[in-house]
This record gives structure tokens, C-alpha cells and sequence, in this order.
């Protein structure tokens, strides 16, 4: 999970101390809308494994409380006034740099942002990565969802909803998050920021490829030169619809849905990687494709495109299909079979000759899950 703290407010009070704690020490200060990371692994086209990923990276915020009576409307794609004066929903936020200490800061457009100083709502905040344009947000009453194209860019989801009460001296209880929250809060010793745990929905795929050394040693003079041109998973999700949230149906919130209309193909583009006994990475270094999870018991298809040169002047052009259907080993998802939101799959393939290359798997839940070389041949051999 991808831990981030985040703190909310409204515009409609703006705070004169060019310190920006002083909100802490003068109530007449609005609450500004912050947010920081804790230090569990974050999303690269690399995945977001750790916080110092998350530079750069453009996120997204929804806020909504619990008497709006409509969240938006689909029509010119419209959102109705949450009471945070200014904030525009889809508010794009990046972090500019990890410090060493203390937390990490996203930076909003057109920002900072203050809750409302009446505290009469309690808002619930939603985030994702990547961030998409304003004509991909799709608001209805009850539910928002963007559209995330698939392939390249690691998908994350995020809510904020007060989990618990905060009680006062006087046995008064308070639930969040609002401004009254957060400042009591910091009276009883610890602010409680709105804390987003962040969730990977997409499984990350890679691929290298090498030949094997007993069968391509240098002293062998007549062994074939294997160059890969290209990798391409078939027939998959090129975008989703990614619910961010939903009034009545918690359990559709950050869970992708398939487009039907957006099947196709996500490839490497035309490469040229020759092959030796060292493993190459076919679509960039530490690169991932970030794809649709399946259903239990279904796999992908891959293809791979090569030439083989001879040395004699004779070059042969070919491709081979692939069926992958891993099973997890280790972890929440041992003995499944399956691509997994959260799960790494790391193919390596190896070449002994063109019509025989073996395949090693290896699956990490964002940690250990699974190791074993099973021998694929092309399907149409």
C-alpha cells in the first residue's frame, strides 16, 4: 500500500503569517489542505515503489461530503459546490522532492486549499495516478469515475474517510474530516490528517530475454544471432473505467472496469536488442506493462517478434505467440492462477535454439510470490 496523509480546507478565510503552521496556534487561521506520505512503498513507466517515485508524478483529488445531495451531473460534465471554496475537482497535485525528514508535500494547482472554517460538513477525500484530463472525468449523482489508459501507466487508487472519533476533554466526540476535526485532533497531541493508503490496480508485466550459454558458447562459430524486435501482449485493455467513487456501493470504489470498445494491443514499439548470456530487458530498463488484471484461471497472450541471422548472409524474420498463465506461489493469492491487481510478473525468456525457449516466471505481490521456470513453446509448433 502506498500511504499519504492528506489535510483539508476552504479558500473562503486566507492566512496572513507567512508561516504555514500558524494555523496550529491561531484559530482564526483556516486549516490549510495538506498532504504528506508515510514511508510504506509507493508506484515507475517504471512502477511507484518508493515515496522518491512519486516525484513529478501527477496525481488527482476528489472531495465530497455527506449532505451533498447530488455529486455532479453528467451533462457538461459538472460537479456540484462541495463548500471548499476554490477546489476544483480532478485537482491535480504533484510532489516536487523527498526530503530527508518530515512529510512529503504535494503541490496543488491553483492551491493552497482551507476547509471551511464552520465545520458543518465532513468531507471524504479520493485520489489516483495517473492524473487525466478533465474531458475523462465521467460525474453522475452518485458516483464518479475517470478513464485511465492502460499499458504504460501504473494505476493507483485512494480514499480518506475518517475511521474513528476523536473525544475531548469534556467527553465531547467530534468525527472528521473537517476543520473542528483536525484542531482537535492537535489538542489531544497528534494531528490526524485524512491518511490515503494508496492501492496498485493494475498488474505490472515485464519482459528480457537472453540465450543460453550451452548452447550459444563463443565456441561455437556457427551459432545463430538472435535479435528481439519487438514484444506485444494481444487482445488486452487498452483503457478502463477506474471508479474513484460511489454514494450507495463502497465495494465498486477503486476497481477498474473494462471497455469493451478499447481492446487491442500494447507492444514495445520497434526495438533492437541482440541477444546474449546476459538478461535484456525488452521494453526499457525496469520498465512494466501495466495491464487489466484477469479473471482467476486466465492468462494473456504474448508475442514476440525476432530474426535469427545464420552468419551465412541468410536472415529469418519470425514471431511466436505465447500463452501465460502464471500461478502465484506465495502470499494472498497462492495456488491462484492468474494476472492480480498489486502483483509483479516478471518473464524472462531463454533461448536455446528459435524453436525451443524456455520461459522463467517470477511474481511479486510488491514482495516475494513466486519462482519457477516452466518451458513454453510457440502455439503454433
Amino acid at each position: 500500500a502506498l500511504a499519504i496523509v492528506m489535510a483539508g480546507c476552504s479558500k473562503n478565510i486566507e492566512p496572513t503569517s507567512p508561516d504555514p503552521d500558524a494555523w496550529m496556534h491561531d484559530v482564526s487561521l483556516p486549516v490549510p489542505v495538506l498532504f504528506s506520505t508515510g514511508s510504506q512503498p509507493m508506484t515507475k513507466a517504471t512502477a511507484i515503489d518508493t515515496t522518491a517515485d512519486m516525484v513529478g508524478k501527477d496525481f488527482g483529488f476528489f472531495a465530497f461530503h455527506q449532505n451533498m445531495a447530488s455529486w455532479g451531473s453528467s451533462s457538461g460534465n459538472t460537479f456540484a459546490d462541495n463548500g471548499i471554496v476554490g477546489w476544483k475537482q480532478n485537482l491535480k497535485g504533484t510532489i516536487a522532492t523527498v526530503p530527508a525528514t518530515g512529510n512529503v508535500q504535494f503541490t496543488f494547482d491553483d492551491g493552497p486549499y482551507y476547509y471551511p472554517q464552520s465545520s458543518v460538513n465532513n468531507y471524504t477525500f479520493y485520489g489516483y495516478h495517473a492524473h487525466v484530463l478533465d474531458e475523462e472525468v465521467r460525474p453522475q449523482s452518485g458516483s464518479v469515475s475517470v478513464v485511465v489508459a492502460l499499458g504504460h501507466n501504473d494505476i493507483l487508487w485512494a480514499m480518506a474517510a475518517a475511521d474513528e472519533d476523536i473525544t475531548d476533554a469534556e467527553g465531547n466526540t467530534y468525527q472528521g474530516f473537517n476543520a473542528r476535526y483536525i484542531r482537535k485532533s492537535l489538542e489531544n497531541g497528534a494531528v490526524k490528517h485524512p491518511l490515503m493508503e494508496f492501492k496498485h490496480l493494475t498488474s505490472a508485466v515485464s519482459f528480457s530475454a537472453k540465450t543460453d550459454k550451452s548452447v550459444y558458447a563463443e565456441e561455437n562459430p556457427g551459432k545463430d544471432i538472435v535479435t528481439i524486435n519487438k514484444i506485444s501482449i494481444l487482445n488486452t485493455n487498452l483503457k478502463a473505467n477506474l471508479c474513484i467513487a460511489h454514494k450507495t456501493d463502497s465495494t465498486k470504489q477503486g476497481t477498474l472496469a473494462e471497455r469493451t470498445s478499447d481492446i487491442g494491443t500494447i507492444d514495445s514499439g520497434n526495438i533492437t536488442v541482440q541477444l546474449d548470456e546476459t538478461p535484456k530487458p525488452l521494453i526499457g530498463q525496469n520498465n512494466y506493462f501495466f495491464i487489466m488484471p484477469t479473471e482467476e484461471g486466465e492468462g494473456i497472450t504474448v508475442q514476440l517478434d525476432y530474426t535469427v541471422d545464420s552468419g551465412e548472409g541468410k536472415v529469418i524474420t519470425s514471431s511466436s505467440t505465447y500463452e501465460l498463465k502464471p500461478e502465484v506461489q506465495k502470499g494472498d493469492m497462492a495456488g491462484k492462477v492468474g494476472f492480480f491487481a498489486g502483483y509483479r510478473y516478471d518473464y524472462n525468456f531463454i533461448v536455446y535454439t528459435p524453436e525451443r525457449i524456455v520461459i522463467e516466471a517470477k511474481v511479486n505481490p510488491y514482495n516475494d510470490a513466486f519462482d519457477a521456470p516452466v518451458e513454453v513453446l510457440p502455439e503454433d509448433e
